[in-house]
Formats: C-alpha cells, sequence, structure tokens
C-alpha cells in the first residue's frame, strides 16, 4: 500500500486528536460543505471542496496532483471506489426521497378529500322555482363537466365515495393538477443524484446532522404504531361509540 494512504489515515486520525487545525478542518467539512452538498448546490459545495483541499494542504503539504502523478494505478482505484460508494449512497437518497414524496401524496390526498367533503357537504342545489343569474353561481355538475346526473344524486354519490376516504372519478381531474400526483423520475433529478454521487460523504455527513435521528424516531414509530392503537382501545373499552368522532388521519 503506497505511503500516502497510511498518511491518509494518519492524517484522519489526527483530526480526532484535539488539534486546533484538526478540529478547524472537521468544522468547515460539517459547518459549511455538508449543508452546500445536502441542498444540492453543487457549484457552492464544490469551491468549499477546493477550499477544503486548500487547507489540508496548508496542514499537512500533500501535494496532490503529485501524489495521482506518482501512483496512477491507486488514484484511479480510489477514483472508482470513491464513485462507486457515491452511486450506492444515491440510491440510498433516492429511495429516502420518493419515500418522502410518497408521503406527501398521502398528506395532500387526506387534505384534498377532506376539503371536497367539506365543500359537498355544505353544498345545497339552487331551487329550481327561484330564476338565478347563470353566471351568479356554478353548480356542481357545471364544475365537475357531469351533464347526465342531477345535483342531488350528484352530491350523494360523491359524499359516499369521499366518506369512504377514495377520490371520486368526477373530482380525478382535478387532482391531478396537484403537484403530489406528478411521480418522481430519475430523469427529472438527474442533477440532484448526480450531487450525491459527487459529494457523498458531505451528503452522508448531513444526513448524519440532520436526519438520522428523524429516522431513527420513524422507525421505532412504525414498530410501535400498533402497540398505541391497542392502548387508545383498552383506555376506551366500554365508552359508547356513538360519543365518539373518527380520529383524524393527519398528523396535528
Amino acid at each position: 500500500m503506497p505511503d500516502f494512504i497510511f498518511a491518509a489515515w494518519a492524517f484522519i486520525a489526527g483530526l480526532f486528536a484535539g488539534t486546533f487545525w484538526g478540529w478547524a478542518v472537521i468544522a468547515f467539512f460539517v459547518i459549511i460543505i455538508a449543508p452546500l452538498a445536502d441542498s444540492e448546490r453543487t457549484g457552492k459545495a464544490f469551491l468549499s471542496a477546493l477550499a477544503l483541499a486548500f487547507m489540508v494542504w496548508l496542514v499537512v503539504g500533500w501535494n496532490v496532483l503529485a501524489i495521482i502523478w506518482y501512483n496512477p494505478i491507486t488514484a484511479v482505484v480510489c477514483a472508482l471506489g470513491y464513485f462507486a460508494l457515491g452511486g450506492l449512497w444515491s440510491v440510498v437518497k433516492w429511495d429516502r426521497f420518493v419515500k418522502a414524496a410518497t408521503e406527501e401524496f398521502h398528506r395532500a390526498r387526506e387534505a384534498f378529500i377532506e376539503e371536497w367533503r367539506r365543500e359537498v357537504a355544505s353544498y345545497s342545489p339552487p331551487d329550481p322555482s327561484q330564476r338565478v343569474r347563470a353566471d351568479s353561481r356554478r353548480t356542481l355538475t357545471d364544475r365537475l363537466g357531469i351533464k347526465d346526473k342531477d345535483e342531488a344524486t350528484l352530491k350523494a354519490e360523491l359524499l359516499v365515495e369521499l366518506g369512504n376516504g377514495t377520490i371520486p372519478d368526477a373530482l380525478l381531474a382535478l387532482w391531478l393538477e396537484r403537484k403530489a400526483a406528478e411521480v418522481p423520475s430519475p430523469f427529472s433529478y438527474k442533477e440532484k443524484i448526480l450531487n450525491w454521487v459527487a459529494f457523498w460523504p458531505w451528503s452522508m455527513v448531513a444526513y448524519m446532522i440532520l436526519d438520522l435521528l428523524r429516522d431513527l424516531a420513524n422507525f421505532v414509530w412504525e414498530r410501535l404504531i400498533s402497540v398505541y392503537a391497542a392502548v387508545v382501545r383498552r383506555r376506551y373499552a366500554g365508552i359508547d361509540p356513538r360519543l365518539l368522532k373518527a380520529p383524524r388521519l393527519g398528523s396535528s
């Protein structure tokens, strides 16, 4: 193994030895570069990484170009290994990104259903015996473009489906206009994924600082949700269910 790799491990170990410059490099890495890389500010993260490399050169005296020149095979292997690890990390980040998108989908879907349930429940079909200007009030059938049903029938059907937690076919066109209905595509987020590949050490540090505890808490929540529900059933046993409202699905 080349001497510079041993020197690299010695330098990394020295960072945590308590020296001023060691902690300065760690602080620069954590406070500046990691948040920039995790927020997909690629240009600023790259410039900050160059600044970090310059700081390391001042502290350790490494000549990176000379190291690559005299150890080309090792440099290529290290570069391939770096981007291979970056590829693996990008899969982890993409999985978290898509999971967040699906969670947002469910929140938006519940909000959409509740919004329309309230609106349909409060809607009163116009009285045919009264003359009302055509442009003064749009009926449900006009808004939804439905011509083969009367107002009362349409309202009743919508309330049944919305009450069951489903989006009726009559409202699908309005739902599909929402951003939450869009399925994330890797091609649409190419720059984000490349950023995860190129700056995976920074992105990983940012994840460990900002998101790891939240993910661990969510992991515990998902394993204990049945326990929480059992506690509710035990405490509310014997109470007349007619006196209780259905629990809200969204977070409070």
